[in-house]
């Protein structure tokens, strides 16, 4: 599931990964430069990737 923080938006199943609309994008989009403004236990999945 993803939080988008700054817009008050959530959507999805699964580890909670929360932050900022620019990071979460980012880090959907494979870009590692974002991964530390997230939060939550699914944070390791993305980082997991890069």
């Amino acid at each position: 599931m993803t939080t988008w923080s700054d817009v008050g938006w959530s959507s999805g199943l699964g580890a909670l990964v929360r932050g900022p609309a620019e990071a979460l994008m980012l880090a959907i989009g494979g870009r590692a430069v974002a991964v530390d403004d997230l939060t939550g236990e699914g944070v390791v999945g993305f980082q997991a990737r890069f």
